[in-house]
């Protein structure tokens, strides 16, 4: 059912758009859903006491400005500190 969901949610998100996508790993962990898809993430952020959620960022590549957005991106996240994204 999630593959099929990620699937979809691919199919509709305009190039370049960005899908935020939360996950609690209480049940199933992050690596089972993540392999569900072969879209990578480009941010994954861990919150909750036990940092079992998972806010994941996609985005939808579109060409070389795709890229260079990326880029900028990580380099905010750099910027302001933020350790915990891969």
């Amino acid at each position: 059912m999630l593959q099929k969901g990620f699937h979809e949610w691919f199919r509709v998100l305009m190039p370049g758009g960005f899908l935020v996508f939360k996950w609690s790993e209480i049940n199933i962990p992050v690596s089972k859903i993540l392999s569900l898809t072969d879209k990578k993430p480009i941010l994954e952020h861990r919150s909750g006491k036990a940092s079992k959620t998972h806010w994941i960022l996609f985005m939808k590549k579109q060409d070389m400005a795709t890229s260079n957005a990326v880029g900028m991106f990580k380099a905010l996240v750099e910027m302001y500190g933020i350790d915990d994204c891969r």
